[in-house]
């Protein structure tokens, strides 16, 4: 027994786990290296990490509803009896223990709630190549063909190794005609078995059709295992060479990258040790400091992207008008029906600019909006294809901008009791918005106090009841304070503005976290169609969603925890964890719930709802996707639908009679046809400053839009009282100096007199 653990010991030492960011290395270089690192077995490792998760889950808003989800979400999960069943569980490892953890929370398939893995967080394993996928409209059925391909930019360097290190043979346009092969050496069918892989293994969506986009732009050549399961060490595959037809069986090996450089593992996930002296007194979180914590939380949802540059060529219909780091615009000609306009195509990668960046990202937007206003752009095309999203108050802003007319910009929301939670709003540190309900405009003061008991069931089908705040509207996020100035812009509207029958969106449902806070408001005010790029042929809009993770408020344990040790000694801090065992690890979750402002599904939180693009094209992600070529492939597929309007759709009209009286104004419906039906008039949507209190329905009401903002900042909560005061001082300055006058001309007559 001593032989064997010494030579377990003398093993382990000879690994080379010295790593160098600008290497390639391979999967068993790597995964022995992870598999290297043993729970700390005297510190309690295990034990406390699961303590840690079940005291940090409690504030998860979603814990409740996930057990029995509404809607169209597939996922029953009771987070604190998985986290429980881990510890009556053996490890020996940090990889196989952190490993499951990950997995509980990958499952959930909400990337807002999501837990980083450490000593792997620094790993990601690729193949050499890359996977797109494209539509065969000759079958019947139309059929999707897998293809080898590039892998993005980022990762070149794995492909050159595979081809000249290991003197691979190179498989870029191969099709790839069969995946997991069974015991009997059956070949699964490429496209089948990469949708089967997506829907276990994608976390980034809670809806098929965004996973197997998902899986096709990067996850299932590209495997990030800080969140991601390791990969096997190689794939099968059976790939037919077009030029030839011959087909044949393939290996694929998975090589390693490693992001930074480290000598030993020791330096990649260390156990965490406390500092000798206690950290001086820090000044409790500012606005800025949540605002940071939601912006980092998008880190995780980013897919690898290729990188385009664009220019334009004489083969290409679409030029280049902006092009900056945040915002690119392009125009080009579009066929509507027998005529043809001039385009527009605002590409938006996120919401998501460095904070010494913010103003350039808005001189950016209002520049590209100048230039449609020049130019004579007609439609505009808004593309959100793989937005992770960033500030939420910065993205609704800049549909708000878009739609000047739009209210509310943001949703309802609301939050989960929890002892946290409690304590934390005892010291204010949840009152860093300015919460009102949207409708009346009064200021929610008792938003959190006032507990909603919420019915929920269990995995088990058992009905219960749990507390949560009131229903609250936000119309001043935090990061807006630290950018009052340059969001003054966004909130006056564009030089130039799009109709619905106009403004149109794009769409992979990989719109995520604070994009899909974007789209699925511009969806439920009817704002514009959405084009929505990939699906399944024969199945059109079945399970489709125009955007993933829509959520809340997201936060992570960087953020919680200096809070926590700021907080150490007062009630309700108590014993609550400062730390994670082992460095690098991170638990993300979703702190605040958005609902609708859509009468139809304000019951239910977005997250659970399922919004359906007006057109799915079969067009799926690839390298080049996001050029001048890409573009114009779009342009091309998206034309044939311009001619048609949607059932939702209104087209205001000067042959229909507004009603002033109630401030409707009406226009032509969208006839069965897909035609505006010209003979008949109905109401469209409330004038401009003025909004209807029913969205969504069949019934109008419009009432004006109040003027949220910088009222509801504290000192204008006092305006009232200093309007009175003001009044006062000037009638006793008035009463002052009428008196001096007064007394003035008496004196003067006397003066006269004498």
């Amino acid at each position: 027994m001593i032989l064997v653990v010494s030579l377990i010991a003398r093993l382990s030492c000879d690994l080379d786990c010295k790593f160098r960011a600008d290497s390639v290395y391979s999967h068993k270089q790597a995964v022995d290296c992870i598999r290297s690192v043993k729970l700390d077995v005297e510190n309690l490792e295990q034990d406390r990490v699961i303590n840690i998760l079940d005291e940090i889950v409690q504030n998860d808003v979603f814990l409740d509803i996930i057990q029995s989800p509404q809607g169209s979400y597939e996922t029953q999960t009771d987070v604190k009896e998985e986290l429980s069943k881990l510890r009556d569980k053996k490890y020996e490892t940090a990889e196989a223990f952190y490993s499951d953890v990950g997995t509980i929370f990958t499952d959930l398939k909400n990337p807002h709630s999501l837990f980083t893995k450490p000593c792997q967080a620094n790993f990601t394993f690729a193949l050499p190549f890359g996977i797109q996928a494209t539509v065969d409209e000759t079958t019947d059925p139309i059929s999707i063909i897998i293809t080898l391909t590039d892998l993005p930019t980022q990762y070149a360097k794995i492909t050159d190794h595979y081809l000249t290190a290991l003197k691979g043979k190179d498989y870029r346009n191969c099709v790839v005609t069969g995946v997991f092969p069974n015991e009997q050496g059956e070949y699964q069918d490429a496209y089948q078995g990469i949708r089967e892989w997506a829907n276990t293994h994608v976390y980034r969506s809670r809806i098929e059709s965004s996973r197997f986009n998902a899986a096709i732009r990067s996850d299932f050549a590209i495997r990030r295992v800080a969140t991601m399961q390791i990969p096997e060490e190689k794939i099968l595959l059976k790939v037919k060479n077009t030029d030839t037809g011959v087909e044949e069986n393939i290996e694929l090996p998975f090589l390693s990258v490693v992001q930074g450089d480290f000598d030993k593992m020791d330096d990649i996930c260390p156990i965490y040790v406390p500092p000798e002296e206690s950290h001086p007194k820090t000044d409790p979180m500012s606005f800025s400091s949540i605002s940071s914590a939601r912006r980092r939380s998008t880190k995780d949802l980013e897919l690898p992207r290729p990188q385009v540059t664009n220019t334009t060529t004489s083969n290409s219909k679409v030029a280049v008008i902006l092009d900056s780091k945040y915002i690119k615009a392009y125009q080009t000609d579009v066929k509507v029906g027998d005529a043809t306009e001039k385009a527009a195509i605002l590409r938006i990668p996120d919401f998501n600019p460095e904070v010494e960046e913010m103003e350039w990202y808005l001189t950016n937007l209002t520049k590209s909006f100048e230039l449609f206003k020049t130019n004579g752009i007609t439609r505009l095309l808004v593309d959100l294809r793989a937005n992770p999203g960033g500030y939420v108050a910065l993205g609704l802003r800049t549909l708000q901008y878009m739609s000047p007319n739009l209210y509310p910009v943001m949703g309802q929301y609301d939050v989960r009791y929890s002892d946290l939670h409690t304590a934390l709003d005892k010291q204010d540190e949840l009152t860093l918005v300015n919460r009102h309900e949207y409708k009346s405009t009064k200021h929610v003061t008792e938003w959190y106090k006032a507990a909603v008991k919420r019915k929920f069931k269990n995995t088990k089908g058992v009905a219960f009841e749990y507390n949560y705040s009131k229903l609250y509207s936000i119309e001043i996020c935090d990061d807006e304070r630290q950018w009052e100035k340059a969001y003054r812009v966004l909130k006056k509207g564009a030089p130039i503005t799009f109709d619905q029958q106009h403004l149109m969106f794009l769409t992979d449902g990989l719109c995520s976290s604070t994009c899909a806070n974007v789209l699925k408001r511009a969806d439920e005010a009817y704002l514009g169609r959405v084009y929505h790029l990939g699906g399944f042929p024969g199945e059109e809009t079945t399970n489709v969603d125009i955007a993933s993770a829509p959520g809340g408020s997201v936060l992570d344990s960087e953020w919680l925890f200096p809070l926590v040790q700021e907080y150490s000694k007062e009630k309700g801090f108590e014993n609550k964890p400062v730390h994670f065992v082992r460095n690098g690890s991170l638990l993300r979750w979703t702190y605040e719930e958005i609902y609708s402002t859509n009468n139809k599904t304000s019951t239910i939180p977005q997250e659970f709802t399922l919004n359906e693009p007006d057109t799915v094209i079969h067009l799926y992600p690839n390298n080049n996707d996001f050029s001048l070529e890409g573009y114009e492939t779009i342009m091309d597929h998206i034309s044939p639908h311009l001619n048609q309007c949607q059932e939702w759709e209104v087209k205001i009209s000067e042959r229909c009679a507004p009603d002033t009286k109630n401030h409707l104004l009406k226009g032509h419906p969208c006839s069965p046809q897909g035609e505006f039906d010209e003979d008949n008039c109905v109401s469209a949507k409330c004038e401009k400053g003025y909004f209807n209190m029913y969205e969504g329905s069949d019934i109008f009401h419009c009432v004006p839009i109040p003027v949220h903002g910088e009222e509801n900042a504290p000192w204008m909560l006092l305006l009232p009282l200093l309007i009175v005061v003001a009044g006062m001082v000037v009638s006793v300055v008035v009463s002052i100096v009428y008196c001096v006058v007064r007394n003035s001309k008496n004196l003067y007559r006397k003066m006269k007199t004498n």
